[in-house]
């Protein structure tokens, strides 16, 4: 009796047919397992090959996008040195692998997390009438010392003992004149920084400091133009930065830029002709506003405020952070810019960078960084030498933007090549290409920042808001995250730097709002990494499981009893060498006896299978050699393996 013909609403097309139904020439639903492998118990062999249609759409797709668009090495107009921006790369990459998720869809991770004070509206008019009390001169010192603990390196804009001084004079004469008020801006501001990163919470104390320093240079010292106005307006940008208030720090930086401009700090020819004192403060505060300058430009992918004219690699007065910043410039200005890596810029970087490795131990001093790695305070405890480590994080920072748009255009191609012929994976040995060598130093630089911040673990003593360190925690997970996706866990130790960055980011997290939103991101990106692991192995074991239950059977759940047939049987018994007489053992080829069987193994394995699963093939295995007392299997516990 024929069949009932179909209406078109009711026929279901199937673009591709199990392997099972292929071989069978039986109509199959597509589904895996399809019903007639359900229905035949047969379903665990249920599986599909991409039709040629599809392999051909596939070769013909593009592949997915990645911050470098072409092998010229123009990069996409989407890259940006942001953090921000550089957050969306990893959801591009699990999108294209895993699908959506909660990691890819949470609309909110892109945002630029800005804490906004309570009071920001009425500051202005409630610290006129609740001034805040100088702090006896012992509490003083103790934020002064709090103060030069958290920006060394970063505010390298007094000596210590300079502002122990003018602050003891100051308390002896208790002068409010207006000559005195710069500086009293100056100490409020300080304060304000050493209550904002002490261990205890004083946070109401330290928004109290700063709105009247904050207050005092607004309404007296921006009056005119001065060095006082420069050095509170850098204080006020850091403060503010470690608020998680970056917006208004950007722009409180651009006021101290434009007022050093307006002195000539910024030409060299004009500070050498100062006295010596003098010039060595001018110098500073140039070199403050690069630093902060290039933090925020890169950090955010704002334009450079600044543009540095002198050479920063000479000998005389040579400062680490200075050349750094030479490096930070030159990567956003030839490489993120004009959205194109040339080989020039690239060797002329990587020199720069050379050079720079060599040499930083001479600029320390200039700095005023010791070397060590911990410090000595004066009540005999041991901490981390924070100069040290803001110093060396941004080398690490330098690598990773000068490389992570190779590591992104790395990545794509890799997951582009494994989605089309899994079969074919092999996890990466060495780096040989140029964008691969890139991506290489971009992971290595990342795992290495958290190396160098693992110093703050360990229940030390450091300040609770170092912003510098927290932006360089996440720019390292980033990395590592993306590196998961070129599967780059099989050469450097991922999970290790991934899991070592969370207590980390998470000790600063209960202060900084950056720090809290951080450290979601990099939850989120961790599940997501150990799901693409996961699935990456399962992958692998899927293509070697068919010929397992192929060739032992499987006792698991869905299985259907492995009953061999007498043809299968005989087959097996006449290639089994251990039941045979001595003849049999003098020479024995595995791939002989492989043939031998004609129709047995090779006729129950499918050919996929037999095509991702590569079969040992040595030419001759002898026993001569052995001594006849020697068992063939060993029976001791120690094993020795020979590389």
């Amino acid at each position: 009796m024929p069949s009932r013909k179909l209406k078109d609403s009711e026929r279901r097309r199937c673009a591709n047919a199990c392997y099972t139904c292929k071989r069978r020439k039986e109509r199959c639903d597509g589904r895996q397992p399809c019903g007639r492998c359900i229905t035949r118990g047969v379903d665990p062999e249920c599986s599909f090959t991409p039709s040629p249609t599809t392999k051909r759409r596939v070769r013909n797709a593009r592949p997915p996008t990645s911050g470098v668009d072409n092998s010229q090495g123009s990069i996409s107009p989407s890259v940006s040195s942001s953090n921000e921006v550089f957050d969306q790369t990893p959801p591009q990459l699990i999108r294209d692998s895993l699908g959506a998720c909660a990691f890819t869809e949470d609309a909110l991770q892109h945002l630029m997390v800005e804490a906004k004070p309570s009071d920001s509206s009425t500051w202005f008019v409630n610290i006129m009438d609740d001034t805040p009390e100088m702090p006896d001169e012992e509490e003083a010192r103790y934020l002064v010392s709090w103060f030069f603990r958290s920006t060394s390196c970063v505010l390298n804009l007094f000596e210590e003992s300079e502002i122990s001084e003018s602050m003891a004079s100051w308390y002896k004469r208790c002068s409010y004149e207006l000559e005195d008020k710069a500086s009293v801006a100056v100490f409020f501001l300080i304060f304000a920084i050493g209550a904002q990163t002490c261990p205890e919470n004083r946070d109401k104390e330290a928004e109290q400091y700063f709105n009247y320093g904050r207050f005092l240079t607004a309404s007296i010292i921006m009056d005119d133009i001065s060095i006082s106005a420069v050095q509170s307006n850098i204080l006020i940008t850091m403060y503010l930065l470690g608020a998680s208030r970056r917006n208004a720090a950007f722009m409180y930086l651009g006021s101290a830029v434009r007022a050093a401009y307006a002195l000539g700090i910024q030409r060299h020819d004009i500070n050498k002709h100062f006295k010596q004192y003098e010039y060595l403060l001018r110098e500073r505060l140039w070199k403050v506003l690069r630093v902060l300058d290039l933090f925020i430009s890169a950090s955010l992918g704002r334009p450079l405020s600044t543009h540095e004219t002198r050479n920063t690699g000479i000998d005389e007065n040579y400062s680490a952070s200075n050349d750094l910043c030479a490096i930070f410039e030159d990567i956003l200005t030839n490489i993120y810019s004009p959205q194109k890596i040339s080989n020039t810029h690239l060797e002329r970087i990587s020199e720069h960078h050379r050079q720079w490795a060599n040499k930083f131990p001479l600029g320390l001093a200039t700095d005023s960084i010791k070397p060590s790695k911990f410090i000595d305070e004066a009540d005999g405890r041991e901490t981390p030498n924070i100069g040290l480590c803001h110093l060396k994080e941004a080398y690490c920072w330098t690598i990773m933007l000068l490389a992570r748009p190779s590591l992104t255009k790395s990545a794509s191609k890799h997951m582009y090549k494994t989605s089309q012929d899994m079969s074919q994976w092999e996890p990466p040995t060495a780096a040989t290409e140029p964008d691969q060598i890139l991506a290489f130093s971009c992971v290595d630089s990342a795992v290495r920042t958290v190396d160098l911040l693992k110093v703050m673990g360990d229940n030390r003593e450091i300040p609770k808001r170092l912003p510098f360190v927290v932006n360089s925690l996440f720019v390292a997970a980033l990395v590592l995250g993306t590196a998961y996706f070129n599967d780059l866990d099989h050469i450097f130790p991922l999970e290790k730097s991934m899991i070592g960055v969370r207590p980390l980011m998470a000790r600063f997290s209960s202060h900084d709002p950056v720090a809290k939103g951080a450290l979601q991101t990099i939850d989120n990106l961790q599940t997501v990494c150990n799901i693409y692991v996961d699935e990456r192995a399962r992958r692998k074991m899927e293509r070697q499981s068919l010929l397992v239950r192929n060739l032992f059977g499987t006792v698991h759940d869905g299985s259907r009893p492995q009953t061999p047939t007498q043809h299968d049987k005989a087959k097996t018994t006449s290639v089994s060498v251990f039941s045979q007489g001595e003849e049999i053992l003098d020479t024995w080829s595995f791939e002989e006896s492989i043939g031998d069987m004609d129709g047995g193994l090779m006729g129950v394995l499918p050919h996929e299978a037999l095509e991702a699963f590569s079969l040992p093939k040595p030419t001759t295995i002898t026993f001569d050699s052995f001594d006849a007392s020697f068992p063939l299997f060993s029976t001791v516990d120690n094993v020795f393996y020979l590389s």
